[in-house]
């Protein structure tokens, strides 16, 4: 006989791991599908804010940090293309977490699973094949489930970052994460050491960049590794802004994380939003009001803080006030 299901969740990162975890745990049938078999690779920077650790704390409780933080900091520091070192902003209230993510969300979908979820690995192209009550999309910025929602994407907000991981020898010594500016327009590079590894990245909106995204990185890589760059693959992911949708709800579909567009814009943290926006659909709580009227916020300082001027200011300020290097710590922090 086959089995029903009250919910199934497409896509288990920690958007479709959560939502999972949170209706399993009020008794629901849940079903997570995902593509791939976990654990596996994911690209991302990897980054966790505070917020993202409160956030934690209150979808499971007690969690064994050292199964899932690779290693954390209260310090990070700004450099600029043109300018070099710029400033470094440390705090003693705040930090910046690293995860690997291949860790990370097979960590997350492990709890769904115990707490009652079934997990199957399937490739799913059309949510015909779905038959649940709710059916939640948390695919991803290229969701399947996105597609059969109203308004259609964003294409003008379409965004890509890319990324390498290499040895911590490939690059000069490096003790905090750091953001580089004048690399990329409306974006940023970066280097987070990890504590085997270094993850090198670069994203940004495509539409205000003329020249080629993985041109802009090539570049970058030239800069700050000691190594040939071609000695790595450089791989792409779309950062999910294109998605944003006001109304994450139609009719039985819910869509959570990225495949909500739900990335901060001026940061591009996604994990945060991916864990909040999967709690609350759970609980049946689909207006994302509160997500919204942040994202929104951040939109509208990103637009001002890479406006041409005004991101050269910025900079000057960063480099002339440490106070101002600890807010925006206390930014990338989440806090």
């Amino acid at each position: 006989m086959t089995k029903t299901y009250e919910a199934i969740v497409v896509g288990a990162g920690p958007a479709g791991s959560v939502c999972g975890y949170t209706l399993a745990k009020s008794n629901k049938r849940v079903l997570i599908i995902d593509k791939e078999k976990f654990p596996r690779p994911k690209l991302c920077a990897g980054m966790l804010t505070e917020k993202s650790i409160k956030m934690l704390k209150t979808v499971f409780g007690r969690i064994n940090w050292d199964e899932i933080i690779d290693s954390s900091y209260n310090t990070f520091e700004i450099y600029h293309r043109r300018y070099g070192f710029i400033n470094r902003g440390i705090s003693s209230r705040n930090k910046l977490y690293l995860v690997d993510r291949r860790i990370f969300d097979n960590f997350l979908l492990q709890k769904a699973i115990q707490a009652g979820c079934d997990f199957q690995q399937k490739n799913i192209v059309d949510l015909k094949d779905l038959k649940a009550d709710l059916i939640i999309g948390a695919d991803g910025a290229n969701s399947v489930v996105r597609r059969s929602f109203t308004p259609e994407i964003n294409r003008r907000d379409y965004s890509l970052a890319l990324e390498i991981e290499a040895e911590k020898s490939a690059i000069e010594e490096i003790k905090y994460p750091r953001i580089y500016f004048g690399y990329v327009n409306y974006g940023y590079a970066w280097v987070f050491p990890r504590r085997d590894k270094v993850v090198v990245g670069l994203g940004g909106l495509t539409a205000k960049n003329k020249e080629n995204m993985r041109d802009l990185f090539v570049n970058f890589l030239k800069d700050v590794l000691k190594t040939d760059y071609r000695t790595y693959r450089i791989l792409g992911y779309p950062l999910p802004f294109h998605n944003f949708i006001n109304r994450p709800i139609q009719d039985n579909l819910r869509l959570v994380g990225d495949a909500a567009g739900l990335a901060d814009p001026l940061t591009g943290e996604g994990i945060y939003y991916a864990i909040e926006s999967g709690y609350l659909a759970a609980q049946s709580i689909y207006s994302y009001q509160p997500i919204h009227q942040a994202w929104h916020r951040a939109k509208t300082m990103r637009n001002i803080f890479y406006s041409p001027l005004f991101h050269l200011l910025i900079i000057h300020w960063l480099k002339a006030d440490q106070r101002l290097c600890r807010w925006y710590f206390d930014l990338l922090s989440g806090v």
